[in-house]
């Protein structure tokens, strides 16, 4: 067992680098519906404490829908500033980076200065795509580290060991300048948990060790195969693969989890991590509208609207999952109703230039001066700007 400030790491997890991909075919035919495999396996609880808020609507949400101009996300960028009120609940924003487009709006939401949300990017795990992050002076950004057989072998067309070593040299180039590495592992419901995902997760514990800096997780559930109860077998059971890396000595802080909704189950997921289970995050997917992630230390979950099968509505979300966020937020933010044009309730209400409903300007009071924004508006509900146009 060995200690890495806060951080225990109990065992060494072996890569099983085999010559034939483990593709799950008892979970996953190809001829019918995907399987829900029981092994009644039980994983305990821990109850998170503390809330944050984060966000992918320029990222994420740009897979969606038309792309936002820079004016447009710098203008998303202010509001998400004003919603925090200085809190630090709305802790980050992630950008593309490689068009000229993408890297003008990081250029204008740079140039606020503003501490949160923090500015932080998303690459592939190549050595040329690094030195956007580098051009650009971010601290932190996103890695796309595939991590099931369907992506490594039938995709990438690497072994796991090839695959392995190339997400660590990309984490050990940004750990070498700084940058904090944010590991996406995609299609992690569909991976050798034991086989890849605990090997490479403790692989870039080492790495944090080595150079004293947080390396993070993303879980990313990217067919919406993941289920909510421990007693299903692994890779489907998000409790299970949740404990799993806590239990190799991954700081809460360090996980995120990324849903889809693709069998129905984005809700029932996050509602699930959210009450207890260890996790820094649930990151989900934005479009057309400003998404918003409710963060409990060792949960989050992500309000917003997806890119194929969508992620969370914020009427989905359960009022037990989110009121101490949602209370936070009342009273510490204070927003200018000039400054948010239009608020209101349920998934027609989207930023760029669509319909609100009908009766979402009667829950806004007259009068411009700045006043106390209740959770209805704020906690629970979309924001809508018509100046994005």
């Amino acid at each position: 067992m060995q200690r890495i400030g806060k951080m225990m790491i109990h065992n060494n997890p072996k890569l099983a680098d085999v010559s034939t991909p483990n593709l799950y075919r008892e979970a996953f035919p190809y001829t019918e519906f995907p399987k829900v495999i029981f092994d009644n396996k039980s994983v305990p609880y821990e109850i998170p404490e503390k809330i944050w808020v984060t966000d992918t609507t320029f990222r994420d949400g740009q897979q969606a829908r038309h792309p936002y101009t820079p004016q447009q996300v710098l203008r998303i960028y202010d509001f998400l500033h004003e919603i925090d009120g200085g809190t630090g609940l709305i802790r980050q924003c992630e950008f593309f980076l490689y068009s000229d487009r993408d890297r003008k709006a990081v250029e204008l939401c740079k140039e606020r200065g503003y501490r949160y949300p923090e500015i932080t990017g998303w690459i592939r795990a190549v050595a040329a795509d690094f030195k956007l992050v580098s051009e650009m002076g971010l601290q932190e950004t996103g890695i796309l580290t595939s991590a099931s057989d369907y992506h490594i072998f039938l995709k990438l067309r690497k072994t796991r060991d090839q695959a392995m070593n190339a997400y660590l040299d990309i984490a050990k180039a940004a750990l070498d300048t700084g940058v904090i590495p944010r590991c996406h592992f995609e299609d992690v419901t569909r991976a050798d948990y034991d086989g890849f995902v605990l090997p490479f997760s403790a692989e870039l514990m080492k790495l944090a060790k080595e150079y004293n800096k947080p390396v993070k997780i993303r879980l990313c559930d990217t067919l919406g195969f993941g289920l909510p109860w421990d007693g299903v077998a692994l890779p489907r059971s998000i409790p299970r693969l949740i404990h799993g890396l806590r239990k190799i000595g991954v700081p809460a802080e360090w996980l995120e989890w990324h849903g889809h909704n693709d069998l129905h189950k984005v809700q029932v997921n996050a509602a699930t991590l959210v009450p207890g289970y260890d996790v820094a995050r649930l990151r989900g997917r934005a479009a057309h509208q400003v998404s918003r992630r409710i963060v409990e230390e060792d949960a989050i979950i992500s309000i917003s609207q997806g890119d194929r099968a969508r992620n969370l509505y914020a009427n989905e979300v359960s009022l037990d999952s989110i009121t101490r966020t949602v209370q936070q937020i009342q009273a510490n933010i204070s927003v200018p109703r000039d400054e948010v044009a239009l608020r209101g309730v349920g998934p027609a209400n989207l930023v760029a230039g669509r319909t609100v409903e009908p009766n979402a300007l009667k829950r806004i009071p007259p009068g411009d001066s700045p006043r106390r924004v209740g959770p209805d508006e704020v906690g629970l509900n979309h924001i809508a700007s018509r100046t994005l146009y």
